[in-house]
């Protein structure tokens, strides 16, 4: 049994076993929201970010997830069946700009699998 902590709501005396307790749950997608808007902000290259949200890239996402039949290419090497949730470019685009749509670079991967990468030894 996992030891109870307090909530990490500045002020809050209740107990939980994740960060927040109940009352104060909806801080956890605050928090996450502004990690994003943050790191879009300050780290984001501003071209990438335009990429991800252009056509081309929505056409080359979708046609690389039905390639792989929408599951995470890295658990079946495992020999485990899980849906990817998105598209990885397994060459950093910052350093590969003109394979950015190239479908052989880009892989199906599951949130857990694309977390394990270690982007530094992509490089």
């Amino acid at each position: 049994m996992a030891l109870k902590r307090f909530c990490s709501k500045s002020g809050c005396k209740m107990l939980t076993d994740g960060k927040y307790c109940d009352d104060h749950a909806n801080l956890a997608q605050d928090d996450t929201t502004t990690r994003n808007r943050l790191y879009d902000k300050q780290v984001r290259n501003q071209d990438a970010k335009k990429f991800y949200n252009s056509k081309e890239w929505i056409v080359a996402r979708a046609q690389r997830l039905r390639i792989d039949k929408g599951l995470c290419q890295e658990c079946l090497r495992e020999k485990r069946i899980k849906s990817a949730d998105m598209v990885h470019h397994t060459k950093p685009i910052r350093d590969n700009w003109e394979l950015r749509l190239s479908i052989k670079h880009l892989e199906s991967l599951c949130n857990s699998c694309h977390g394990k990468i270690d982007h530094d030894k992509l490089k």
